[in-house]
């Protein structure tokens, strides 16, 4: 009966704590994901180290998804994707595999290596893209890395004239590559 009196001269604190209480139960999950993810978002996160000592950092898979962006809306998937050579569908569904055309482009390759008899079977090729799945901007800083190292770096005149050269074909001259870059 005494703690019903105490209560009643009480409410104003006793209210002001709940609330204080309930104010706390809706933050604390927030606090602690971001404490369990401190650098999130940050440019200097190590995500993976290749080529001995080099890192790739959060901000090296940005730009490599922003790059890959960019190839996309140039159709560099569509034309990895038509051309019949197995490397080149294979580097399409490497790089593109979230791509619309990668479950037809899948059949194809599983097509294409039952044709050249190529000792590898079905399971393999669903395990090996399994594994690159969501990795694809991983996969563009190292074919990037690789053909700096190789020397193979193209300048970016060649590349607009590649551009040019490749996007009306791909579009049947109803686009020129400028248009498709703006």
């Amino acid at each position: 009966m005494q703690w019903i009196k105490w209560l009643r001269k009480n409410r104003t604190k006793v209210m002001a704590v709940v609330v204080i209480l309930i104010m706390i139960a809706f933050i604390i999950p927030s606090v602690l994901d971001r404490l369990a993810k401190p650098k999130q978002g940050m440019g200097n996160f190590e995500v993976a180290v290749c080529f001995g000592n080099q890192k790739i950092t959060q901000a090296d898979l940005q730009r490599a998804r922003n790059e890959l962006t960019v190839l996309q809306q140039l159709m560099a998937d569509r034309f990895l994707f038509s051309n019949q050579d197995l490397r080149n569908v294979l580097l399409g569904q490497l790089l593109f595999s979230g791509s619309e055309m990668a479950g037809v482009i899948n059949a194809s390759i599983k097509q294409m290596a039952g044709r050249a008899q190529f000792v590898i079977s079905a399971k393999q090729i669903d395990d090996f893209f399994e594994q690159a799945q969501g990795k694809s901007e991983i996969m563009w800083l190292l074919l990037k890395k690789e053909t700096q190292q190789a020397g193979i770096d193209v300048s970016l005149q060649t590349a607009g004239e590649y551009l040019n050269a490749i996007v009306p074909r791909l579009t049947d001259n109803q686009a020129d590559a400028a248009s498709v870059v703006a």
